[in-house]
């Protein structure tokens, strides 16, 4: 069979159904089920735009970056005000506990996989006009330091250049194989007392479970309870993964982010630093030769997740 590929066509459609879900500076990713702005959601979106608008895409980066913290976090979400029916939404998170988090927007408290400085990177490479590019890398670059430094100074508690997730939606493979073998040993103190909305939008079995939110949730209430102090919530978290995807995802980053620094006239060797630490690291402690493979490690349960999933 000829299989035939209308790449017009399928430009076209994607372009509408982001224009469809453009809340104007930024993009949400669903028009229901997600409507506020997600992390990497809006990175892999300001790709897509950067085909078309490079002042568009860079405003998508910018509005994510309303939400940085002071420790240099990029939370998983920015809430949209006009947002509704989404949970956990701000009254659950109340990020605001944080002295770290900023005061005019509301955010949740924890991050997704660092894709930014790959998007911002992006953006330059699609630009026709590589001078207006490059004055919106200069000003992104700062924020994009600050997010890797917070990434290596915080959530790196072995010094080995491996960052740690601490809750299953910072994945991006929420309810995966690994993370319901991790989540699994992870003693619930109590029960958390919830109303999903999720299922209001998707059908119930295209969704974690509600034994899956049962941990989400009280992952959630354990960083709420200590403020969301990252490196004192680390010091007793129950759940700690060295996530392959992440730390694959963010070597790439620390690569483009040092091509950023070139580009704008900063010193690459942090960047680069930083890239050859995560490098070694994984192939140190994330490959298994029994299995051929890489896979995550469980830090609490001081052993691999050998499990084959897209990462």
């Amino acid at each position: 069979m000829t299989m035939t590929f209308d790449s017009d066509r399928l430009g076209a459609m994607a372009r509408a159904v982001l224009k469809a879900n453009d809340l104007g500076a930024s993009t949400k990713p669903a028009p229901s089920l997600y409507p506020h702005q997600w992390n990497w959601d809006s990175c892999f979106i300001a790709i897509g735009i950067s085909h078309d608008s490079t002042e568009r895409a860079a405003q998508e980066l910018f509005s994510l970056l309303r939400g940085q913290w002071r420790s240099g976090l990029v939370p998983q979400i920015v809430f949209n005000p006009k947002g509704t029916g989404y949970f956990p939404g701000p009254d659950v998170w109340q990020s605001e506990r944080s002295p770290d988090a900023p005061r005019d927007v509301q955010t949740s408290g924890i991050t997704e996989p660092p894709v930014l400085a790959i998007s911002a990177l992006s953006i330059w490479n699609n630009a026709e006009d590589k001078q207006q590019a490059r004055e919106i890398l200069r000003r992104l670059y700062p924020s994009l330091l600050h997010y890797h430094r917070f990434l290596y100074e915080q959530r790196n508690p072995d010094g080995d250049g491996l960052i740690v997730v601490i809750h299953p939606w910072e994945s991006g493979l929420d309810n995966s194989p690994p993370y319901l073998d991790a989540g699994q040993r992870v003693h619930l103190a109590y029960k958390p007392q919830y109303e999903r909305l999720d299922t209001l939008h998707v059908a119930a079995k295209n969704r974690p479970t509600n034994k899956d939110y049962d941990l989400y949730v009280y992952l959630l209430e354990l960083m709420r309870a200590v403020d969301w102090n990252q490196k004192r919530y680390l010091e007793t978290a129950p759940l700690q993964i060295k996530d392959v995807l992440f730390n694959s995802i963010l070597c790439r980053a620390d690569a483009d982010l040092a091509r950023i620094a070139e580009i704008v006239g900063e010193d690459p060797e942090e960047a680069h630093a930083w890239h050859q630490q995560t490098s070694a690291a994984i192939n140190a402690v994330l490959w298994s030769e029994e299995h051929g493979a890489y896979y995550s490690y469980d830090r609490v349960a001081g052993r691999l997740l050998p499990i084959d999933t897209v990462a």
